[in-house]
């Protein structure tokens, strides 16, 4: 780094949750003032534990939020207003920075108020950036288009720039300006000197010094590229960081093989080998077939529209599939869950048609339709079977309940029906029905988050964080435990619950006692049993896996 160039060092990475992936969070200190949208202060006072400025608080108002200036060790402030007094901040001139004109420049080195002068004050209002130490680009928040580069402290026009609803943000070093999002793109690059926008990037994080700029990459790198022609110089993967919350977790039946997502990235490994053959952006759906490959649902990226792809295991080669077109699909392991109105323009609350299709093909496999009430659903790919939810109360349930002898019996018995349940368990291959039960709550004392069925068994993960298990045939409870993240394997049979951060509980599902107990370092973010139920493969929050061996623990 260059004596006397700190303010030109503005890029901190963040990592955030994903796979491989991080963020470039840029910090402003392009000089030693600051200004405050929606600020107000008579006088600045000077917090005199931290030697930092901040602003005269109106009770029940106002809170501070500090944002730390890495130059001088001062405090930028910004006043925004107090939950508690939503209602009063309307009428006042804190409550809606985009309504007001009121700003508030300090300058960090002596902690005395800057005039602010020209059209600075309305700028504020409408977002701004420093694009230097004396320059300062605002979003006219009531005619975006007409936009001002300025001056600053002096608020004199430099020039007018066309600028939508947009955040605006400097470059590290060169006369250009971020601009997120724009059409398509989430990122455009401003020339200010020529006031067109001459590069748009897909990804947010991004940033310019010279002739270099950095951004990431789709598969979740960091690439250094020149600015004029755009060749990489450089790329690096960055550290491996905790997992985040996964849209996709799955298993190949041998344990072999990995599949997980986030929202915006997505990986595949070969556990056999310790290789990871593709790194690629989020998708919403996974499935390792018997041909060797697997099928992810990738939603749509502009060029390229949503579609199940395939990716081979072997050759590393990705072929898009037919473009998915229906608003309601979601790919459910094998199966592509299909859902539509039964009559143009209806909605999807009632008399729908549900449409089970093979998710290689697109080939339907059955459908159903649902004249009444439409179902929850849920899909278990490992045991393929899908379990379809009303309340009881639901006339779609009250046909189905006064069907059968047996559930019209029990339903007799239950006093309190508000909020219970009525479940239908499917074959999801062919959609023909396996059993049905009732589900009593205690007038709605706990809801069903998720449900699943496998073999003889119906489990329930509840809004209480508990795990309910019922017996499919008879439709009894045969035992209720604290934790969630169940999995089941019905070939021990075997239940596997985490009942607190990193702690796996194993139980006999016969008995519903405990048979072991395991401790991991992270949360654990996924469990998973083999076929024949005699290894559980964990996945911890720190990408470690281990594989246990469970075969002596039923009996």
């Amino acid at each position: 780094m260059i004596a006397g160039e700190v303010a030109l060092v503005r890029l901190i990475v963040r990592c955030d949750g994903e796979p491989g992936f991080a963020k470039l969070v840029d910090i402003m200190r392009p000089a030693r003032r600051r200004v405050v949208n929606g600020g107000h202060a008579d006088r600045p006072r000077v917090d005199k534990a931290l030697k930092r400025p901040g602003l005269p608080a109106r009770k029940g108002l106002l809170r501070t939020v500090r944002q730390p200036d890495l130059e001088s060790g001062l405090a930028f402030h910004r006043a925004v207003p107090s939950p508690a007094s939503a209602a009063g901040a309307r009428s006042s001139p804190f409550g809606d920075n985009s309504g007001s004109d009121v700003g508030l420049a300090i300058d960090l080195t002596t902690a005395a108020s800057v005039p602010l002068r020209g059209p600075l004050r309305k700028l504020l209002g409408g977002g701004f950036t420093f694009v230097g130490a004396d320059r300062l680009v605002g979003v006219d928040r009531d005619a975006p288009g007409k936009s001002l580069l300025v001056s600053f402290p002096g608020g004199e026009r430099i020039d007018q720039l066309s600028l939508g609803t947009v955040h605006v943000a400097p470059v590290t070093r060169g006369n250009y300006l971020l601009i997120r999002p724009i059409s398509n793109y989430a990122l455009g690059v401003m020339d200010l000197s020529t006031k067109k926008i001459f590069m748009a990037n897909k990804q947010s994080a991004f940033d310019i010094y010279d002739q270099m700029f950095v951004s990431e990459r789709t598969n979740g790198e960091l690439g250094l590229y020149g600015l004029e022609k755009s060749e990489m110089l450089a790329k690096v993967v960055l550290p491996r960081n905790p997992l985040g919350r996964l849209r996709v977790a799955t298993l190949s039946p041998d344990l072999k093989w990995l599949a997980l997502s986030e929202r915006t990235r997505g990986a595949v490994w070969n556990l056999a080998k310790g290789e990871r053959p593709y790194l690629v952006r989020g998708f919403r759906g996974g499935y390792f077939a018997d041909d060797g490959a697997f099928y992810a649902d990738f939603p749509k990226l502009a060029p390229a529209e949503r579609s199940v792809a395939r990716l081979d295991l072997t050759s590393r080669d990705v072929v898009a599939g037919a473009e998915i077109k229906d608003a309601r699909a979601t790919q459910q392991g094998p199966f592509m869950l299909v859902t539509k109105p039964a009559k143009k323009d209806g909605g999807f609350d009632e008399n729908v048609i549900m449409e089970v299709r093979d998710v290689r093909t697109s080939v339907p496999l059955w459908s159903r339709p649902f004249p009444k009430e439409a179902p929850r659903v849920w899909v278990d790919p490992q045991a393929r079977t899908m379990v379809l939810s009303w309340l009881v109360s639901a006339s779609a349930a009250q046909a189905e309940i006064k069907s059968d002898p047996r559930l019209t019996n029990r339903l007799a018995t239950m006093k309190e029906r508000e909020g219970d349940y009525f479940l239908q368990v499917v074959d999801a291959r062919t959609g023909k029905a396996i059993g049905r039960l009732l589900i009593e709550t205690g007038k709605g004392s706990f809801r069903i988050s998720r449900v699943f069925a496998a073999g003889e068994w119906v489990v329930i993960s509840d809004t209480q964080n508990r795990t309910l298990v019922y017996s499919l045939s008879t439709g009894e409870q045969k035992g209720k435990v604290f934790g969630g993240k169940a999995a089941v394997s019905s070939a021990n049979p075997l239940l596997c619950i985490e009942n607190e951060s990193g702690q796996l509980i194993l139980y006999d599902l016969g008995s519903m006692e405990e048979r072991d107990r395991f401790r991991f370092s992270s949360p654990v973010s996924l469990a998973h049993f083999s076929p024949d139920g005699k290894s559980l493969f964990v996945l911890t929050a720190r990408q470690t896996v281990y594989l246990l061996d469970v075969s002596s623990l039923s009996r």
